[in-house]
């Protein structure tokens, strides 16, 4: 996630500092564990990590089920 789009990773610190729970998707899981953990540095109660290509409607539905099943529900959606 991370080298690719730095501003994602920048806008899910700025979540996690206003006390936000996260649900993070990408490819990579090692990258999406790092980002989980600076984002509970930062502040987020709660960071759901779920490696999948969002590319991939299949992979897309299943992070976002498991996004809802975690949470409850789905405030919003960032790309």
């Amino acid at each position: 996630m991370l080298k690719r789009a730095p501003h994602a990773q920048e806008l899910a610190y700025q979540y996690a500092r206003e006390g936000a729970c996260l649900a993070l998707v990408a490819r990579r899981k090692k990258a999406l564990e790092s980002v989980a953990a600076a984002a509970q540095e930062c502040g987020a109660p709660d960071v759901l990590v779920l490696p999948a290509d969002v590319a991939d409607p299949e992979q897309s539905r299943r992070a976002v089920e498991e996004t809802v099943a975690h949470f409850g529900k789905r405030a919003c959606d960032l790309q």
